[in-house]
């Protein structure tokens, strides 16, 4: 009889404990619950995401690498292709091509291109840089495009003055 007692007034206390506190319990079970729920999701989406990361890295290095490579050569196999059509349309080259581009009018010696730049400027050949100067510009106020000159005449001064400053050592 003890035995029954006993179950009985557990049974009371026990009850009485669920009515109490039944409810919180309850809710804390949920909260527990809603985060079991929440850490497994959130170990699911990073496991998910490395998947992802391996399956976008595979698929850069299977799909867009290649790609990338295709394109590079395709590039230059189209500059190749236009390089050679150029050259086809070209065509041979002439004979007039073989001959040196050497201008006629341009002296061969060094010593002769000195003496034609004293010339063109009216500098003495044996002059200091202050003479080249001043005859560098008296020229030039008459050659230059402003004045009446061409651009022709005002490349051909300053040529003739390098050329004198050059031969000189006046640099």
């Amino acid at each position: 009889m003890d035995t029954l007692f006993g179950i009985i007034v557990i049974w009371l206390i026990f009850c009485f404990v669920i009515a109490e506190f039944g409810p919180i319990i309850i809710e804390l079970i949920g909260y527990l619950l809603c985060f079991l729920i929440e850490c497994i999701v959130i170990a699911l989406l990073a496991i998910l995401k490395g998947v992802f990361f391996v399956l976008g890295w595979l698929f850069f290095r299977i799909v867009i690498a290649p790609l990338r490579f295709i394109l590079h050569v395709m590039k230059s196999a189209i500059l190749l292709g236009w390089f050679l059509i150029v050259e086809l349309a070209r065509g041979p080259p002439s004979e007039e091509d073989d001959e040196d581009d050497v201008d006629p009018d341009e002296p061969e010696d060094i010593d002769a291109a000195y003496g034609a730049a004293c010339a063109l400027l009216g500098f003495d050949p044996d002059g200091t840089p202050d003479g080249l100067k001043r005859a560098y510009r008296a020229m030039i106020r008459r050659a230059h495009p402003d004045a009446g000159g061409s651009a022709a005449q005002t490349i051909a001064v300053n040529e003739a003055r390098e050329l004198i400053r050059g031969f000189r050592g006046w640099n």
